[in-house]
């Protein structure tokens, strides 16, 4: 092959395509697999292409979301070398056509741009069916070509002085040689293997494209509620005989009861397959704390008493999860998990005020584990930033209800309107950073 006219080309015919934009949130995988069998109908074309990854980081705050952005296209194209711009938006629905039959319909909006001139040059609004994208793609690539031929050739640069150079074609240059193995995506299945043998990136590429996990160090930060037994309680009486130097009963109710509150926190994970991510999570819940207090005096025939009702104030404890997601598919935005792990809770006592001449008794902090499994979804976008929602459910194998009567039974005792379930269940969302 002829090394100069194969340079002169590449430069001569760069298109840019950012990434294709999803209606809603419901068409991020239609619009990354249209995307992505659109990237390979032009390079089938023998067109060089910028790919929307090396958009993304160049133009970090237009390549994404460019159908949406009215100035993408004069940015984009102020690019070296660009000569042509194609933005598209796309949205899926099922249709039913028969009793038993569904298909899916796409609706693709598909806009050109050519260089020194943002205005459009045309546009493909199209309803079409999923056996029909094929086709429409291909017929768009060689438009694309074709648009290519008719613009306006920019002035040439001063001719340098050339050194021509005969190769020979290197058979990783041949267009219809398959993409090289690598033990990365072997390691994933058959059909997501399959996925990356039909085109025409690179490893590296593709495993960013595709959205793969293997490898990957993650970050996350979130927040969320927690219901259950987060509501901490202490009762705490002590009975006097005659005077309040003779105590004969002390009674102390220490639990933890339903109610609700709210969490945050961050994680630190591992991904040493694309079904595994072993992490630990951290953090703490803002929950209510409430604390009662008092005492009675037994004289002859009367009893004299003094409470003080619960006082609830805001309070919180901290949180340790080492757990395990196991995802179910390993490719596309969106990657369903299962979740399983443990939780460990570690909370504070009570240091109750005394009266003049009352003297209660404290309650020392602890630590409650458990069990906890839950399920949840990841959004992976095409840059390193996701989001993710889980709903973890947590059982506690050691909570348990302190309740002391020392001495002679008290008359007066406080009444509980709930009992411990030794269960939590939380709403966690959050944002991930992940690193290759």
């Amino acid at each position: 092959m002829h090394y100069l006219l194969w340079l002169q080309t590449a430069l001569a015919n760069d298109i840019l395509l950012p990434s294709f934009t999803p209606v809603t949130l419901d068409d991020f995988a239609v619009a990354e697999r249209l995307e992505r069998d659109f990237l390979v109908a032009l390079r089938n074309q023998n067109l060089s292409v910028v790919s929307p990854l090396a958009l993304m980081d160049e133009y970090p705050d237009v390549a994404i979301g460019c159908a949406e952005t009215p100035e993408c296209p004069q940015i984009l194209l102020q690019r070296d070398g660009s000569k042509v711009l194609v933005v598209a938006s796309v949205s899926g629905n099922s249709l039913t056509t028969t009793e038993s039959t569904v298909s899916q319909e796409y609706h693709i909006v598909m806009k050109f741009f050519g260089t020194g001139n943002p205005s459009l040059i045309d546009v493909k609004d199209v309803r079409i069916a999923d056996s029909e994208v094929d086709s429409f793609l291909i017929a768009m690539a060689q438009d694309v070509s074709v648009l290519l031929q008719l613009l306006p050739q920019q002035e040439a640069p001063p001719e340098p002085i050339i050194i021509e150079k005969i190769v020979e074609p290197d058979s990783q240059e041949d267009l219809n040689t398959p993409p090289p193995d690598d033990p990365r995506i072997m390691r994933l299945p058959m059909s997501a293997q399959a996925e990356y043998k039909s085109q025409r990136l690179g490893p590296d590429e593709w495993l960013e494209a595709a959205r793969v996990r293997s490898g990957n160090i993650t970050l996350e930060l979130f927040s969320g509620a927690v219901f259950g037994d987060v509501t901490h309680r202490y009762d705490t009486r002590i009975g006097f005989d005659n005077a309040k130097d003779n105590v004969f009963g002390i009674y102390e109710y220490d639990a933890f009861l339903p109610g609700y509150g709210a969490i945050f926190g961050g994680a630190i994970g591992f991904m040493p397959t694309w079904w595994l991510e072993i992490s630990v999570a951290g953090g703490a819940a803002l929950v209510q704390k409430e604390l009662s207090t008092g005492w009675e005096l037994h004289r002859a025939d009367e009893v004299g008493i003094s409470t003080y009702p619960y006082d609830p104030v805001m309070a919180g404890y901290g949180e340790l999860e080492p757990r395990l997601r196991f995802y179910v598919m390993p490719t596309g935005p969106v990657k369903p998990y299962v979740l399983l792990g443990s939780t460990m809770r570690f909370y504070d006592g009570y240091v109750v005020q005394d009266e003049a001449d009352v003297d209660y008794r404290n309650r020392p902090g602890g630590m409650h584990a458990g069990i906890m499994s839950g399920g949840g979804f990841a959004f992976d976008s095409a840059s390193p930033i996701g989001v993710f929602a889980e709903i973890p459910w947590t059982y506690m194998l050691n909570q348990t209800v302190y309740e002391s009567a020392e001495g002679e039974q008290l008359t007066y005792l406080p009444e509980r309107s709930a009992e411990p379930t030794n269960m939590m269940t939380k709403v966690r969302v959050g944002m991930t950073l992940r690193f290759r």
